[in-house]
């Protein structure tokens, strides 16, 4: 009969949970301070980085269908220009 060596090895503790990672959640839009609205006042340039984002997310809400991307633009500065200037 043969003898087998089994060597065992312990896990150091790191720290870290086994648990799966909760996903983070969202935060609530929040109202424009007034320096956000003073940027956008003064700076046409970061207004329309502001309705790019949310023109972008818009067609990624649709799947990115051609098409409508004009649609997109338009409804993203109306609720830019809604949000930040009522």
């Amino acid at each position: 009969m043969t003898t087998r060596n089994i060597t065992t090895t312990t896990r150091k503790n790191t720290g870290r949970s086994n648990k799966a990672a909760t996903p983070k959640t969202t935060r609530k839009p929040t109202k424009p301070t007034k320096r956000d609205i003073s940027l956008l006042e003064n700076s046409p340039e970061e207004r329309w980085k502001v309705i790019a984002v949310a023109a972008y997310h818009k067609a990624e809400k649709r799947g990115f269908a051609p098409g409508d991307e004009l649609q997109d633009w338009v409804e993203a500065e109306k609720e830019i220009d809604t949000l930040f200037f009522g």
